[in-house]
């Protein structure tokens, strides 16, 4: 998604001794991104047991600030230090799903002192390496705070930047779409008459009182269908005429029985009220 592993690295490294954050910013693609993993450039690291003593998190922007914990990523194994090896921290199954247009921080958080010498490497390079996704960027500076404490973390005082790679996916964005037939079709997670509760992948169904009426004398079940149909394509903008016409009446005519009508007979999905 964004890297700036390529850009030139400064000399020396950053003691790794504290609490570091780096923000970075998401692009505007409407579905969102799913993050799979971040990589570091670590200067030296001579602790072999390092990554026994950190914790690695995706948080949100809390007014300039690491805040809330998005996800919490897997540490990767240690290596024989060499200078400026890049290491991998993995998310969980699935990925950590972040929002466009949205500013977060990784966060590498020390539980206990490391030995001997190690340093991150940094960055005073303000700039994002060739390849990186539209609308997508590093902040231009890290935060630190010292170990085992709490609270707001500083920004650093050069205008270093920590060196990372943010790998992730596009999310392709969901809608209603054009409704043929008379299957199921799919809604985001966020649609607005969806009922609460459900999880990812469930079928369900609504059911609604129209705001109007109309007589009962027509021998044809369309002619009730094409009524409740209008109104639940008026009723809200959530529902695409070609998925209101898939509404139809609770009700009967001496030929048609409502049960057959709605498809109701026997078991099957949920149905909820609007």
């Amino acid at each position: 998604m964004v890297s700036n592993l390529g850009q030139t690295a400064r000399a020396g490294t950053i003691t790794f001794q504290n609490d570091f954050a780096q923000s970075f910013t998401t692009g505007g693609n409407a579905g969102g991104y799913t993050l799979n993993s971040v990589e570091m450039t670590i200067g030296r690291l001579n602790d072999s047991d390092a990554f026994t003593k950190l914790t690695a998190t995706i948080r949100e922007n809390n007014s300039g600030q690491p805040g809330t914990v998005v996800g919490t990523l897997t540490n990767p194994a240690y290596a024989q230090t060499d200078n400026n090896r890049n290491y991998t921290f993995t998310a969980p199954q699935g990925g950590i799903a972040l929002d466009a247009g949205t500013t977060y921080f990784f966060m590498i958080d020390l539980t206990a002192a490391l030995s001997g010498r190690n340093g991150i490497a940094r960055t005073v390079a303000h700039g994002e390496d060739a390849g990186s996704a539209t609308g997508w960027n590093i902040g231009n500076a890290y935060k630190f705070r010292l170990m085992n404490k709490t609270g707001d973390l500083t920004d650093s005082f050069d205008g270093n930047i920590l060196m990372i790679r943010i790998n992730g996916t596009i999310d392709t964005a969901t809608t209603p779409g054009e409704c043929t037939g008379d299957g199921p079709y799919e809604v985001p997670s966020d649609w607005a008459l969806k009922p609460s509760g459900l999880a990812a992948g469930t079928n369900f169904r609504l059911l609604f009182v129209t705001s109007t009426t109309r007589n009962a004398q027509a021998t044809d079940i369309a002619t009730y269908n094409t009524f409740v149909q209008t109104s639940a394509k008026a009723g809200h903008s959530a529902i695409t005429d070609s998925c209101g016409d898939l509404f139809k009446v609770v009700g009967s005519t001496a030929t048609v029985d409502a049960r057959d009508n709605t498809s109701t007979t026997g078991t099957g999905e949920a149905i909820y009220w609007l």
